[in-house]
Order: structure tokens, then sequence, then C-alpha cells
């Protein structure tokens, strides 16, 4: 079975998975390094990637196989990303627990909670 050249058969959708896939890359990146302004200027990227992601949902739901492919090296990516979270939520759940510990213990023997601090801040 041959390929040809995909710089030269890239459609739109196909555009459109790549730029989806670049910004899904920033935010891994953000992710291994997280603080809330990296997270946040992926934000908008992430939007571009929704709405490039539907229109590719369009192009196979009429039918266009080629980029099967390509849709699966997406799914590796969003795996990643996933994983990032869920690896960095369990770390500050871990924290929580280790400092709800200094606040004392449930009657079950889990760490009590944290009392939230009430904090606003505003930039502007």
């Amino acid at each position: 079975m041959t390929h040809s050249n995909p710089d030269t058969t890239r459609g739109p959708d196909s555009r459109g998975l790549e730029t989806a896939r670049g910004h899904i890359a920033r935010l891994r990146a953000a992710l291994a390094a997280p603080t809330p302004q990296t997270i946040e200027e992926c934000l908008p990227g992430l939007v571009e990637a929704a709405g490039c992601l539907e229109r590719v949902q369009k192009a196979v739901a009429a039918g266009d196989r080629d980029i099967v492919f390509e849709l699966r090296a997406l799914e590796r990516d969003l795996a990643g990303a996933r994983q990032l979270i869920a690896r960095g939520a369990a770390f500050y759940r871990g924290w929580a627990n280790v400092l709800g510990s200094a606040a004392g213990y449930t009657p079950s023997g889990e760490a009590a909670a944290l009392p939230a601090a009430g904090k606003i801040s505003v930039q502007g």
C-alpha cells in the first residue's frame, strides 16, 4: 500500500488537526511546569482547537476517512495531557491531606478539611 506525501495532500481538515495538536502540545508543556498564567495563556488556543475539531468531526461524519491516523495521534496527545492533569490533581490532593492533618482528623480517621482562606485578587 502506498501513501502519498502528506505535505501535498493535506486538506483543511488535516491542517485543522495539526493546529489542534499544536495547541494541545502547548497545553502539555504548560502542564509540565504549571502556573495559573501559563495555563490561562493556553485557553484561547484550546477554544480554537475545539473549533478545528468540530470541523474535523463534520468531515468524518461526511465519510472522510483519510484523517483517521491523525485523529489517533491527537488522541495520544490528549491522553498525555489527561495524565498530566490527573497527576497534578493527585499531587495537590496529597498536599491537601498533609496540610489537613495539621488541622486534625475526622472521627473516621481521615485528615480534616482545611478551612478555605478568603482572598480576592484583582488585577487591572
